[in-house]
C-alpha cells in the first residue's frame, strides 16, 4: 500500500518540479516519460504492488491528459483562447502554468476512480477480470479499503491546490516571469502537501503493520494457501448448498491447501472424488485468481455429470438449481460473492467467445447479438476461461462506441 502511494507521489512530485526547470515546449513529453517510468515500476516483479491499482491508474491518466492539454495549448497558441482566461498579454516563454492543468486533471481522475467508476458496467468487467474482493483474503480487502482512502486524499489535495492556485492566478499572477510568490503557490505548496501525505501514510501503515503482524485473527484469515473450488454441473442444473437466510448458496465441494502451483487435473479429480464421494466425473480447469499481496491463489474447476441422477450418492448436501434460478439468487443477494464471480467470469468468457473474434470483431453481422448460454454445453466449448484476452474483448469490441480508438488506447497506455 505504501509502495503504491510512494510511486504515485513521486510521479506527481517529479511532474511539479520538472515544470519549474524544463522548457514548456518539452514538458508534455517529460510527463509521458514519467507515466511510462511509473508503469515500469508498478510492473517490476520485486515490488509488491498490484498492477490494477486505482491510485496509480488515476495518476497515470491525469499525467497523460495533462500532456494532451499542454500540447493543445502550445499548438493553438494565440489563435483561440477565451478572454476570461487571458486577462494579460500572452507570454510565449510561459504558455501555461503546469499545476493549473495537472491539479484539475488529478482531481477529475481521482473523483472518477473513487466515486463514479464503480457504478459503470466497465467496473463489473474489471471485477470479473481480477476477481471480486470475496475471492481474496482479509489483507487484500484491507488493501482495497486503503486505496479508496488514498484516492480521497489525492482528490482533496488536488482540489485544494487547483482552487487555490487558480484563485492566485487570476488575482495576483503577473504574466512576465515566475517570481518567488509564484514559486511558492505553484511549486512549493503542492510539493509540501504531497510530502506531508506521504509521511502520514508512512506512519499509518507502519502502525497497521505492527498491529496486524501480531494479530492471530489475521494469521487465520490470510497468507500462503491455495483454495480449490469445484463448480458442479448436473445436466442443465447447478448443484449448490441449500439456500437459507443465514448462509448464501455456494458450491458444496471446496477445500483449502498449502499454497502450491503444482496442481493438475489428475490431482483435482482425486481431490473431488475424495470430498464428494462420486465418480466417474469429467473435470475441467476453468481459471485461477492470484492474490499478489499474500501469495495465495484460488483455482476454479468445473465438474460435469450427464444428469442429476449421477449425484444421488454425493457426500455433501445440496440442491439442483437451473441457471435462471441461480441468476435470480444472484440478483437477490442469496448467492455467495465468490459463486457470483465464478458465474460472471464463465458467462462473460463463453458469450464473448461465441460472439467475437480474439481481436473483437463480430462473428455475425448482427449488432449486439447475444448467443444462448446453457450449462449442459459448457464441456463442449473449446474456450480457455483463463485467457484474459476474452475479458478485454468483452470490454472493448466492435459493438462498443469508438471501438478502434479504445483498442488503440488500451494497447498504448494499458486502457482506461
Amino acid at each position: 500500500m505504501l509502495a503504491t502511494w510512494t510511486i504515485s507521489v513521486l510521479a506527481l512530485e517529479t511532474a511539479i518540479l520538472l515544470a519549474y526547470v524544463v522548457n514548456k515546449m518539452w514538458l508534455p513529453f517529460f510527463l509521458i516519460g514519467i507515466y511510462l517510468i511509473k508503469n515500469y515500476l508498478l510492473h517490476t516483479s520485486y515490488l509488491p504492488v498490484p498492477r490494477s491499482n486505482r491510485v496509480a491508474s488515476a495518476v497515470g491518466t491525469a499525467l497523460v491528459l495533462s500532456a494532451i492539454v499542454m500540447v493543445a495549448i502550445i499548438w493553438i497558441g494565440d489563435s483561440w483562447e477565451p478572454s476570461w482566461i487571458k486577462p494579460q498579454p500572452r507570454n510565449s516563454a510561459i504558455p501555461y502554468i503546469s499545476i493549473l492543468i495537472v491539479a484539475p486533471m488529478m482531481a477529475m481522475t481521482t473523483f472518477w476512480q473513487r466515486w463514479c467508476r464503480p457504478s459503470f458496467a466497465a467496473r463489473e468487467k474489471y471485477r470479473v477480470k481480477i476477481g471480486t474482493y470475496a475471492e481474496r483474503d482479509f489483507l487484500e480487502q484491507l488493501y482495497m479499503q486503503e486505496s479508496s482512502l488514498q484516492l480521497e486524499t489525492l482528490f482533496g489535495i488536488s482540489a485544494l491546490v487547483g482552487v487555490a492556485d487558480w484563485f492566485y492566478y487570476f488575482k495576483y499572477y503577473i504574466n512576465v516571469n515566475i517570481n518567488s510568490p509564484d514559486t511558492f503557490f505553484f511549486v512549493i505548496v503542492p510539493s509540501v502537501l504531497l510530502a506531508v501525505s506521504w509521511v502520514y501514510f508512512l506512519h499509518r501503515y507502519r502502525g497497521m503493520w505492527v498491529h496486524y503482524c501480531h494479530n492471530e485473527e489475521l494469521d487465520n484469515k490470510s497468507g500462503f494457501y491455495t483454495e480449490v473450488r469445484f463448480l458442479i454441473v448436473g445436466g442443465d442444473h447447478l448443484y449448490l448448498t441449500p439456500q437459507s437466510p443465514f448462509m448464501p448458496a455456494d458450491t458444496p465441494v471446496k477445500c483449502r491447501l498449502p499454497i502450491t502451483t503444482d496442481y493438475d487435473d489428475h490431482k483435482a479429480y482425486t481431490q473431488f472424488v475424495s470430498l464428494a464421494g462420486v465418480k466417474p466425473v469429467k473435470i475441467r480447469f476453468a481459471y485461477s485468481n492470484e492474490n499478489m499481496l499474500t501469495l495465495s491463489n484460488v483455482l476454479h474447476y468445473i465438474c460435469f455429470f450427464d444428469d442429476e441422477e449421477q449425484l444421488h450418492d454425493i457426500k455433501t448436501p445440496g440442491e439442483f438449481y437451473s441457471i435462471e434460478e441461480v441468476w435470480r439468487m444472484v440478483r437477490n443477494g442469496d448467492a455467495s460473492p465468490v459463486l457470483e464471480s465464478e458465474l460472471r467470469r464463465i458467462y462473460t468468457v463463453a458469450v464473448t467467445w461465441k460472439t467475437y473474434s480474439p481481436t473483437g470483431s463480430r462473428l455475425y453481422a448482427i449488432r449486439n447479438y447475444r448467443p444462448t448460454f446453457r450449462l449442459r454445453d459448457l464441456h463442449k466449448w473449446e474456450v480457455d476461461y483463463n485467457d484474459k484476452n476474452w475479458l478485454a474483448v468483452a470490454a472493448v469490441n466492435q459493438d462498443k462506441p469508438f471501438w478502434h480508438l479504445r483498442r488503440f488506447w488500451r494497447k498504448l497506455f494499458g486502457g482506461i
